[in-house]
């Protein structure tokens, strides 16, 4: 993530910059002055058409976002997104580097924003510029995305060549994240090659002498050059090319996972199978983190097949009874899986789950025994999870006015993403709430502006 200081060094020392920063600095922690400034910046970047003015703003926004004390609990920096492309994409050195770094922060991984920029990657990654190289490969480390493969993997596998070794180390990460994201697309023969060949070597020999084309990007080269940054960046691009050949076989070990019995003596030994994911919750967050992110990728030939042996329906039964205290945490993880099964299944395999998906949502919702606020973030994350369409078809009345209630919450970080819920499966109901509640709270009404003016 970037640093404070970084966004502070980086070029846009204006009055403006200066002043924001004071009225920042200034305001009260709980205050919504951060959030107030970022709306008034993206309004101003919207007329904004020089690349010099657009690179101070994007600035602007990241230091003001560094200050909202609620981010990440909702979002609008995402809609500044295609501003930071056009600098990445036609921008001086500079202003190309604010650009990948607004991007890096704020890019969608698994939306079509970062496909806009596989061109100016591949561009940049074959430019010899090593600035250029380096931004577009700190791009691809923090922000990976499977559709830049067939545009760069001949360049980025040239570049583990490099005179230099600091592109040498980014060059291996790179591989390793997008190798984490996609499968195939790299000769792993090469890559092994590669790595045997580098067995001894910590990446120190004879690098060019590039100075004066660093603007500051190599600050950090000398730490990096050493045995520990290369020796780190090969072991994790030999672990990726060691992980490829098992990655079909999650699905798998969930089933038997979930169908497992253990053979341990216990009085009570039948209670026991029964509740897995209380015997097991890390490993299941494990299997269950991985198989979504497996999901997430490109399907390949045959790999609809596999969806097949997936449990989803034997894990709705057991997050239903289990006693685990990672039932929300396993809970989210399941719907993420379920879903990416949604979007790669066929209509009849995804209506014979939404019965039991729509039951276990009712029994979290009433569960009175357990309506505390962290209980309700885990329903409502729950929610936020699913595709809006499955969620759409499973908010039953009892359900709807669980997320209503909420929206009335004392709990600020509560009623905004209950909000988030709104907007999700129905933004009509959000507009029509906050019409409403603007005549009777101002006050609260408020809270949800940014969400009801960011929809378009």
């Amino acid at each position: 993530m970037t640093s404070l200081s970084t966004l502070f060094t980086t070029g846009a020392h204006s009055k403006a910059h200066d002043a924001l920063i004071g009225r920042l600095e200034e305001s009260d922690a709980g205050s919504s002055e951060a959030q107030r400034e970022k709306a008034a910046l993206l309004q101003l970047l919207a007329g904004q058409t020089e690349s010099g003015q657009i690179s101070e703003i994007l600035i602007m926004l990241m230091n003001a976002d560094i200050y909202d004390n609620t981010r990440g609990t909702y979002d609008t920096m995402h809609s500044a997104l295609y501003p930071a492309i056009s600098l990445a994409e036609r921008g001086t050195l500079r202003e190309k580097r604010v650009g990948y770094m607004y991007i890096a922060q704020y890019g969608q991984a698994h939306t079509d924003d970062l496909l806009l920029l596989v061109n100016t990657l591949s561009k940049d990654l074959s430019s010899g510029c090593i600035p250029r190289v380096l931004m577009a490969l700190h791009l691809v480390i923090h922000r990976p995305f499977p559709q830049v493969v067939p545009a760069v993997s001949k360049t980025m596998v040239a570049l583990l060549h490099h005179s230099t070794s600091l592109v040498r180390i980014r060059t291996a990460q790179a591989i390793s994240r997008l190798l984490s994201v996609g499968d195939g697309g790299f000769d792993g023969d090469i890559l092994r090659e590669w790595c045997d060949d580098n067995e001894d070597n910590n990446g120190n020999d004879n690098d060019n002498d590039n100075d004066n084309d660093n603007d500051n990007v190599h600050e950090n080269e000398n730490e990096n050059e050493t045995g520990d940054g290369w020796l780190v960046a090969k072991l994790h691009l030999r672990r990726q090319l060691d992980e490829q050949p098992r990655q079909a076989i999650y699905a798998r070990k969930l089933r038997h996972l979930i169908d497992s019995r253990d053979s341990h003596d216990s009085h009570d030994n039948q209670q026991k199978n029964r509740d897995t994911l209380a015997l097991h919750p890390l490993y299941t967050l494990h299997l269950l983190h991985t198989l979504a992110r497996r999901l997430e990728q490109p399907v390949q030939p045959g790999q609809n097949e596999e969806l097949a042996t997936i449990p989803t329906k034997e894990l709705l039964e057991q997050l239903s009874t289990t006693a685990s205290p990672y039932k929300h945490a396993i809970g989210v993880e399941v719907m993420k899986v379920i879903a990416m099964v949604a979007v790669r299944g066929n209509a009849a395999d995804n209506a014979a789950f939404l019965p039991l998906l729509s039951t276990y949502i009712g029994q979290l919702v009433g569960d009175t025994r357990a309506n505390t606020p962290n209980h309700r973030h885990g329903v409502l994350a729950h929610i936020l999870a699913l595709p809006p369409h499955t969620a759409n078809s499973i908010l039953g009345e009892k359900e709807t006015v669980y997320v209503m209630e909420t929206l009335d919450h004392p709990d600020y970080s509560l009623r905004r993403k209950a909000a988030h819920v709104l907007k999700h499966v129905n933004i009509h109901i959000l507009t029509q709430y906050h019409r409403l509640l603007h005549a009777a709270n101002p006050q609260r009404a408020a809270e949800l502006s940014d969400l009801v003016c960011t929809t378009g």
